[in-house]
């Protein structure tokens, strides 16, 4: 079977967000066997407030709080690879550190949080090893870190993965 899974922030369990997706599902839904849409900032009783079509189906990955996220994220950063790759970077760039430093912690541990969660939402996705696997994160930041983390967690070389980017909310925040 020829599938998608697609990382969104909030799409379709709300009204207001991400609404230029919404068109470009409905190719996705002729190109592709299932659309698999996990939604990473919705908690897990959200309900789907879009209309889908047939062969796509949509879970909200569950948010944790906010604030348990950066205090468990703070305890683990220190051992993620990534957290030293961007402190590299910080200083290469000569941005201000004490801002940089923040904004990495809370994006960090933000990230954490989406991975934290992920080895469940695997489940609900029910895929077969003889699935074709293509991953799409829709923005540019913590959700294609997490599209990577996904590829990762499903051992399989043969997934590709994709991210979008958005002038404002992705490519101007680099």
């Amino acid at each position: 079977m020829n599938k998608i899974v697609v990382l969104t922030s909030v799409f379709p369990f709300e009204v207001v967000g991400e609404n230029f997706f919404e068109s470009e599902l409905e190719a996705l839904s002729k190109s592709f066997d299932e659309v698999c849409i996990l939604a990473v900032d919705r908690y897990k009783k959200s309900k789907i407030k879009k209309s889908l079509p047939k062969n796509c189906k949509a879970f909200s990955i569950g948010r944790g709080s906010v604030y348990v996220d950066f205090l468990l994220g703070a305890v683990k950063m220190p051992f993620c690879p990534f957290f030293y790759r961007e402190l590299g970077e910080i200083k290469r760039q000569n941005k201000k550190f004490l801002p940089a430093l923040k904004r990495l912690f809370y994006c960090g541990s933000y990230y954490l949080g989406i991975c934290s969660r992920l080895p469940k939402a695997i489940k609900k996705l029910e895929l077969k090893k003889e699935d074709k696997i293509v991953i799409l994160s829709y923005w540019l930041h913590y959700t294609a870190e997490a599209a990577l983390k996904l590829k990762g967690l499903l051992k399989r070389d043969d997934i590709k993965v994709y991210s979008r980017a958005h002038g404002s909310a992705d490519v101007l925040n680099l």
